[in-house]
């Protein structure tokens, strides 16, 4: 049989159909849910009811703990090498050993005002204490930097120079710590309260 000898069924013949079927007692779309539903009651309710079960693997957890722990173990650790460098006093090495420097200096308030990631808050040269300051000056090298003497005391990277071309420099009344390979140094002042 070919396309042309099949019978196209018109309008009215469709909703005859239509209408046959849905009185005909036997509802094709019922039917279907019933073997859907296999004989068991579909839930009837509002979508949103429904509870939103998600499912862990439970070594998530475990992976959980172990990122907690480790944030723990080095917030610790950043807190102890805080604590120790607040509290450490260091010795400069040359002639002898007059020289030491540290963040906190007991009896002396004023010493933690200022604050540097690579230099001390203070020094103490023999009986005298020079407090760090905001004032920088350029520098270049030992010798080759005109107004600064050395003074031979090292801290790992860190000099300490005499200021030779200021009157406060001359009276030893200012020293100068200079980071080797750095472009300036900074400016420590004498402060006679602290002791």
């Amino acid at each position: 049989m070919g396309q042309d000898e099949r019978h196209r069924l018109t309008i009215e013949e469709r909703a005859a159909r239509r209408e046959s079927l849905l009185h005909a007692g036997r509802d094709r779309y019922a039917a279907l849910v019933r073997s859907l539903q296999a004989g068991r009651e579909l839930p009837i309710g509002r979508p949103g009811g429904r509870r939103l079960r998600i499912s862990v693997h439970p070594a998530f957890w475990t992976m959980l703990k172990i990122v907690a722990v480790a944030v723990a173990v080095y917030a610790i650790a950043v807190g102890a090498e805080t604590l120790i460098r607040e509290r450490r006093v260091d010795t400069w090495t040359g002639p002898d050993a007059a020289v030491t420097s540290g963040r906190t200096l007991a009896g002396c308030p004023d010493a933690s005002r200022i604050r540097d990631d690579v230099f001390p808050s203070w020094l103490k040269i023999g009986e005298t204490v020079y407090l760090l300051t905001d004032r920088r000056r350029p520098f270049s090298t030992v010798g080759g930097t005109r107004g600064f003497s050395d003074s031979g005391y090292r801290l790992g990277a860190l000099r300490l120079l005499w200021i030779d071309d200021t009157e406060a420099g001359r009276a030893h009344q200012d020293a100068f710590v200079w980071q080797e390979g750095a472009i300036a140094g900074i400016t420590y002042a004498i402060e006679p309260a602290c002791r």
